[in-house]
């Protein structure tokens, strides 16, 4: 194990903050759910191998925190191909407006030169834990769909977990955040899949300009007047003073009609 993470030593210096840091801008500017998850499994890999690289995390543990990561990125991936309904998931503006809201946002923290005060934390990982916050509250703020709002919550659980595993240094809380993070990956899969179902039809409200048909009440057809009663009305009509007209009008219309 402690191999593996040698290989990615690069992690530890700034140039693997800037990759890790540019990785999760990429997600939020590209807003697609095989790059986010690509993006969260390696953001968990760059983040573990900079802990180990700098001395603040174990190689064993870290080696959980990946295979564990790697485990909702796949249960949130099975889910993620039976989406037909993805209607939410551009409902975050456009590549543009995401892309300079990060601009704006990363320029705001820089001058206001935010320092989050973690004793016996690298001031570097202390600095990428608070941009990955800063974007994990930009993809819950920018869509209301579950995929991305898991994605963002399982993210922001990889400082979380590299920090109480620096400060606590207790491995059972460690696998505890394991087990709440698969936990969270389930309940964000089935949201995925509750969202898909079609969503059945309200009842109309019923006004005075609904009709039969809208509320699905079958209609029964006009009674139809037998001989006597259409001489019963026309005598009628007849009898009315403006009934001489309508019969005139109702004869010359009919004429026109025939051939």
């Amino acid at each position: 194990m402690e191999s593996i993470f040698g290989l990615l030593s690069f992690f530890g210096g700034t140039a693997g903050s800037i990759a890790i840091g540019s990785a999760v801008a990429l997600m939020i500017i590209l807003w697609e759910w095989r790059v986010a998850l690509l993006g969260l499994f390696c953001v968990q890999v760059g983040v573990a191998s900079a802990a180990v690289g700098l001395g603040q995390l174990p190689a064993e543990w870290a080696g959980v925190m990946v295979v564990v990561m790697g485990l909702a990125c796949l249960i949130l991936a099975l889910s993620a191909q039976r989406m037909t309904r993805t209607t939410t998931l551009y409902q975050a503006g456009t590549w543009q407006l995401r892309a300079l809201l990060l601009v704006l946002l990363y320029v705001a923290w820089s001058l206001a030169d935010i320092a989050v005060p973690l004793p016996e934390v690298a001031a570097q990982l202390v600095d990428l834990f608070v941009w990955l916050t800063i974007c994990m509250l930009v993809m819950l703020g920018m869509s209301d769909n579950p995929l991305f709002a898991t994605i963002a919550l399982l993210m922001w659980i990889i400082p979380i977990q590299v920090s109480t595993a620096v400060l606590v240094n207790s491995p059972a809380l460690v696998a505890l955040i394991g087990m709440l993070s698969l936990l969270l990956a389930l309940a964000g899969s089935y949201l995925v899949l509750v969202e898909q179902v079609s969503v059945e039809q309200s009842a109309p409200v019923v006004t005075d300009i609904t009709f039969p048909s809208e509320l699905g009440i079958p209609i029964a057809p006009l009674p139809v007047m037998q001989g006597r009663e259409v001489d019963e009305w026309v005598v009628w009509i007849q009898r009315q003073p403006w009934g001489t007209a309508l019969m005139e009008r109702a004869r010359q219309f009919i004429q026109r009609r025939r051939p």
